[in-house]
């Protein structure tokens, strides 16, 4: 059996509707395999016809929002309005593969201690050749399934090593449903809002990354309609301690629900990993950051950053056009080329 009467693709555009036609035109392409809830909080505009033609087909839901609506509001809302047994969230600008999708809904039902699959990924954008336009990808790099057995050990995993979100993995319905219920209660921006419903997601389960082609995803751009803002606005503003505190609230209160540990030893967890997921992100412990907020202490903290490039150097910003698990898809013999080949095709058109 597919996955056409268990999964339902939900999409969120914001910024208009060229990308949201692009979108629905992939799918259509495979004749729709699973039903697509669209939350729509465009600003107001004349939506084009081709746009209502493929909006009217009787596997798309439409939900429109003010162009104000939180991203996690719209998730709120629109998961209620879900009938199948497991979701996945994409992006307007991103393809995911439905044959793979079907695939990952095979591995959750037959893995009930899994509470998110996934596969491997790779990044698109397109450029100028003789006034042409082109198609260009790379691998984005491999990410680990996390199979530990307790709440816990994944939640320290998952953020002290943070890779990739969860929420474009394929989940149970009532789980993202919870996820992102917690994430407006909790949360008020993008960081924050990112890290915590990935990491409920791993407190009631296991995250596999299936050795599968399972999605392209487009390179350098945000269309959710959140903010990202750098670490050190948050430490300015006095924002910091209360948006972590808060965080800390709610995946205390899951884990504690979930682990044997007692709720120092959780605490304990939590502030470690966080530790380390600010030095693995940004090169620096949040001491560092706080450091430079102190106008009498900024001499000493420059000396205390170029030090520290000696021992700990930023993340590198560019990948290795060879990096990741996907390097053969534009062969023929490949097993996903064909659907390769249609992402492409439907970039350029």
């Amino acid at each position: 059996m597919g996955s056409q009467d268990k999964l339902t693709i939900i999409t969120t555009p914001h910024y208009g509707y060229d990308l949201l036609v692009r979108f629905l035109r992939y799918y259509e392409s495979y004749g729709f395999p699973v039903p697509i809830l669209v939350l729509d909080s465009s600003e107001d505009a004349p939506q084009p016809a081709v746009l209502q033609k493929l909006l009217a087909h009787d596997k798309i839901r439409y939900m429109k929002f003010d162009h104000g609506t939180r991203f996690e509001e719209k998730l709120v809302k629109g998961l209620i309005k879900v009938t199948t047994p497991y979701s996945v969230i994409s992006s307007e600008d991103d393809f995911f593969i439905p044959g793979s999708l079907n695939k990952a809904v095979e591995f959750m039902e037959k893995n009930k201690d899994y509470s998110v699959a996934h596969g491997k990924y790779i990044v698109f954008w397109t450029g100028d050749l003789n006034n042409k336009k082109e198609f260009k990808w790379r691998s984005i790099p491999d990410f680990k399934s996390i199979d530990l057995s307790g709440a816990a050990d994944r939640v320290f995993r998952h953020l002290s090593q943070y890779e990739i979100p969860t929420f474009s993995g394929v989940h149970r319905t009532p789980l993202l449903q919870q996820v992102w219920e917690e994430a407006i209660r909790y949360t008020d921006d993008l960081r924050f809002g990112e890290l915590l419903p990935s990491l409920i997601t791993l407190v009631y389960g296991k995250m596999e990354n299936l050795n599968i082609f399972y999605g392209a995803r487009r390179g350098n751009v945000l269309s959710t309609g959140q903010t990202l803002k750098p670490l050190i606005n948050y430490l300015n503003d006095g924002s910091y301690d209360t948006k972590y505190r808060r965080f800390k609230e709610c995946l205390l209160k899951h884990l504690l629900a979930q682990s044997p540990l007692d709720i120092k030893s959780i605490e304990k967890v939590i502030d470690k990993a966080m530790k380390k997921n600010i030095i693995k992100s940004y090169g620096y412990p949040l001491f560092f950051f706080k450091l430079s907020n102190v106008k009498i202490l900024k001499a000493v903290y420059v000396i205390f950053k170029k030090r520290s490039q000696r021992l700990v150097p930023l993340p590198d910003s560019k990948t290795d056009e060879t990096a990741g698990s996907c390097p053969s898809l534009d062969n023929p013999q490949s097993e996903f080329y064909n659907d390769f080949i249609k992402i492409k095709e439907i970039v350029l058109s």
